[in-house]
């Protein structure tokens, strides 16, 4: 099975990035003072062609 991360920034300034298989918490970090945007980009940033990047702005 493929294994997704599923990347979910808040506007409170947290993103948390979830192991798609169990929904579990992989990783997450806060940044006091700021807020993010509502939603994240998804795109090719890298140059990768296999993987889709995504992108986010923490302001």
């Amino acid at each position: 099975m493929t294994a997704y991360w599923i990347l979910l920034p808040s506007h409170g300034g947290a993103i948390y990035t979830f192991d798609g298989n169990n929904y579990s918490i992989m990783w997450q970090v806060n940044i006091p003072g700021t807020e993010s945007s509502a939603e994240p980009s998804i795109g090719n940033f890298t140059g990768s062609y296999l993987e889709p990047d995504v992108f986010n702005v923490v302001y």
